[in-house]
Formats: structure tokens, C-alpha cells, sequence
């Protein structure tokens, strides 16, 4: 396989198919509305790659610590399915088949991405920050044209305070990976991010910034927001240091914030009561309580069944596992793997996190930008399930992959020159 061609187009392709999935599915074009099989048939082609690169790193003698980091999380995971034979494990096959698709299928990318040289890898995040600017900017057109839908929606989901019609609740929750609230806010704090590392353009940063802000703001969602805001505030530090671009990009921000409250509050009179009660120091250690909700019911849960009650038992098999009756598991990623693969499947989920924020350190360009990217969704993953998202758990295995990869040439930037009034660099 030729390196410098064939990777890069078929990488790209596959992240082009993740979006036109869901857009198709959105317009009910694919088979029974299920954009998870394209993913599925075009999950090849990451395969493919992923085998290459490994094989030849193996050969070579050439594999990093993170390789073999992601790839023990990878055994774990597949190997944590055989316990739901065990009697006493409430799990099922069909929950370990989904826990497959979400969240073991995107670790190939990891190891396909690192079959690209850094240029290829600086179009590929290139093709990615598109997208989802793309796909941010599409929920907002959807937001501006149905808004008290979307918001009573959110209230719902968030607060259980309000009914949404059922067909039009499956029409949102078919969206909801892609632009929902529970996908935007890591979309929108990465996105920010790559906006420094690519070393965009000035003016497209103070077009686009705002944007996706906007996304993330008008969500309930604690931890895109604050992640969001953080990315921002590392992007205005990375920005010229001219006095116009240096008001620029915070007067931005603060047109953002307004607009995005002054839209909830047209729909909603409630909207600042219930903004303050989210983001109350109360509702913050609700999550990580030892009561009826937060991460004591999954602490309980895991001395019954120390290595996990299998890959996928605590997302859409929660009920058949018995997480009803111990008290609702919380919604976030590291008590899912805990609760799913046990203290060996969070240790080595850790592990990943630890190298990969090491291996951002050593990066000769922007070591801090890398760091912050991984920071931000591990920050996230204290308190939402980001992970359950095929879209999201891609680019975040993609991002390591790029991170991990060792310069080809010593100094080398992907033969990539800086510009005027660019931002950052890869």
C-alpha cells in the first residue's frame, strides 16, 4: 500500500462517511434509519490500516507505549464479553454487540492514522474541523427553525420537566450523536483547539469561533460549556499579538454568551433559574454523590462484579443488569468503563490518557495545545458519556493517533510554512 496516497484518501473518506451517515439517516435514506451499518462496512478501511501499521511497528520493533496501551484496552474490552456467560452476571450479548460498535470498532483509527505522514495528518484534521463546523452550523439552522422543539427536548433530558411528542423525540435522538447536546460540546472545545493547532487564518478563526461556541452554549451540558470556554480562552492566547486581533477574539466571545442568552430566554422565562440550578455547586456534587444518582451506585456496583459486568452492560443493557434496582449509574465515561471492564479496563483507560498527555509534551510544535485537547476531553469524561457516540469516540482515537506519531524528519512540520496572521502551527 502506497503511504503517501492511499491512507490519507481513505482516511479521509471515512471521516466524511461518519457525517453524510448521519445526514442521510436524518433524511431517512438509509435502511431502516440506521447509519450505524455504513459506519460499519466503512470501518474496513481503518482496519485495514490499523493492521498495516501495526505489523510493520511490529516488525520493526517499532510500537510505542501507547500502542501497546490502546491495544491492552482493546483486548480487555473484547475479552470483558465472555463474562456475561457467567451466571451470576446480568449483562447480555446484545449489550456487549452495541458496546462492540461504540466503543471498539473507533480504536482502529488510532493505529490507521499513524499510517500517514504529518502533512497527510495536518489535512486529515484539517477535513475534521470542516466537518464539524459543518455539522455545528447544521444544528443551529435546526435549532433556529424549530427552537422551542429543541429546547423542551434538552429540559426533558436534562431536567424532566417537560413531555416532547415521541416521533419527534426519535427524529432529535437519531441527530443526537451528531449534533446533539450530549456530542456538541467536545465537537465545539476540540474544534477551538484545532483552530490553533492548524494554524488557521485570523479572519476565519474570528468567522468560525464564534460559531461553535454558539453550539456549545446553547446546550445544558456542564462540561462541553466549560471545556468550550477554556479552548477559548487558549485560542485567544495563541491569536497575533496585534491590539485588534487581541479585542477582537473576546468581544467575539461576549456577543456569543449574550446571544445564546437572550435566545433561551425568549423561549424560556425559566431558562437563567434553571441555568443556575445546573451549574450550582449542589448539582455538582449530585454527580458525585453516594446516593440515588452519581458515582456511589456504580462504586457499590463494581464490589459485586470486580471486572465489570462486560463491554456495553451499563448503557443500553442497564436495566437487564440490575442498575436500576442499585441506583442510577452517572452518565459519564470512566464510571461506564469502570462499571463495564472493571478496575483493569479503568487502569489501562488511564494509562491511555497518561500517555497520551505525555506524548503531547514531547511534541516540538504547540506541546501545551495537544495537551489541552486530551485535558479537555478527559475533563468531559468525568461527567458525560461522550464516548457513547461512534462519531465522537472516532476523532477522539484519531487525535491520539496524531499526537503519538514520531516526527519523520528531524524538525519537519509537514512541509508546512507559517503565514501572516495565522494561528498556531501542527
Amino acid at each position: 500500500m502506497n503511504n503517501r496516497l492511499h491512507a490519507p484518501i481513505l482516511l479521509s473518506g471515512y471521516v466524511v462517511v461518519l457525517h453524510l451517515a448521519a445526514i442521510l439517516n436524518m433524511l431517512d435514506l438509509l435502511p431502516s434509519g440506521k447509519p450505524a451499518y455504513v459506519v460499519d462496512l466503512a470501518t474496513l478501511v481503518p482496519m485495514a490500516l490499523a493492521l498495516s501499521y501495526w505489523l510493520i511497528a511490529q516488525r520493526h520493533h517499532n510500537l510505542s507505549p501507547l500502542d501497546l496501551a490502546v491495544a491492552l484496552y482493546f483486548v480487555i474490552s473484547l475479552v470483558s464479553g465472555l463474562s456475561y456467560v457467567s451466571r451470576d452476571n446480568p449483562s447480555s450479548p446484545e449489550a456487549f454487540v452495541y458496546g462492540i460498535h461504540y466503543f471498539v470498532m473507533p480504536m482502529f483509527l488510532y493505529y490507521a492514522v499513524k499510517r500517514t505522514l504529518n502533512h497527510d495528518q495536518h489535512r486529515l484534521l484539517s477535513l475534521i474541523l470542516a466537518l464539524n463546523v459543518f455539522s455545528i452550523l447544521s444544528g443551529l439552522i435546526l435549532f433556529y427553525l424549530r427552537p422551542g422543539f429543541y429546547h423542551a427536548y434538552l429540559v426533558h433530558k436534562v431536567f424532566s420537566a417537560a413531555e416532547v411528542p415521541m416521533e419527534e423525540w426519535q427524529l432529535f435522538g437519531r441527530l443526537q450523536s451528531y449534533w446533539g447536546s450530549t456530542a456538541v460540546g467536545t465537537i465545539a472545545s476540540t474544534s477551538i483547539v484545532l483552530l490553533a493547532l492548524l494554524r488557521v487564518p485570523l479572519m476565519i478563526v474570528l468567522v468560525t469561533a464564534p460559531v461553535i461556541l454558539l453550539g456549545a452554549l446553547l446546550t445544558y451540558q456542564r462540561g462541553g460549556m466549560f471545556a468550550s470556554l477554556i479552548a477559548m480562552m487558549y485560542l485567544a492566547g495563541t491569536v497575533p499579538k496585534s491590539l485588534k486581533a487581541k479585542v477582537a477574539l473576546p468581544v467575539a466571545i461576549a456577543v456569543c454568551m449574550l446571544l445564546a442568552v437572550s435566545i433561551y430566554t425568549g423561549i424560556d422565562s425559566s431558562y437563567l433559574d434553571r441555568l443556575k440550578d445546573k451549574y450550582s455547586w449542589d448539582s455538582v456534587l449530585e454527580m458525585m454523590n453516594w446516593g440515588d444518582r452519581g458515582y456511589g451506585p456504580g462504586l457499590a456496583y463494581i464490589r459485586d462484579f470486580p471486572l465489570g459486568v462486560g463491554l456495553g452492560g451499563t448503557s443500553s443493557g442497564a436495566q437487564g443488569a440490575g442498575l436500576a434496582s442499585r441506583g442510577q449509574v452517572v452518565d459519564a465515561n470512566f464510571m461506564r468503563i469502570l462499571s463495564d471492564l472493571g478496575l483493569m479496563g479503568l487502569w489501562s483507560f488511564v494509562a491511555i490518557l497518561f500517555l497520551a498527555a505525555r506524548a503531547a509534551l514531547r511534541k516540538k510544535n504547540n506541546p501545551v495545545g495537544w495537551m489541552l485537547l486530551i485535558a479537555l476531553i478527559g475533563l468531559i469524561c468525568l461527567g458525560t458519556n461522550t464516548l457513547d457516540s461512534y462519531y465522537v469516540a472516532h476523532f477522539f482515537w484519531l487525535f491520539l493517533g496524531v499526537i503519538d506519531t514520531r516526527d519523520r524528519v528531524a524538525g519537519s512540520t509537514g512541509g508546512l510554512r507559517t503565514t501572516p496572521g495565522e494561528v498556531g502551527s501542527l
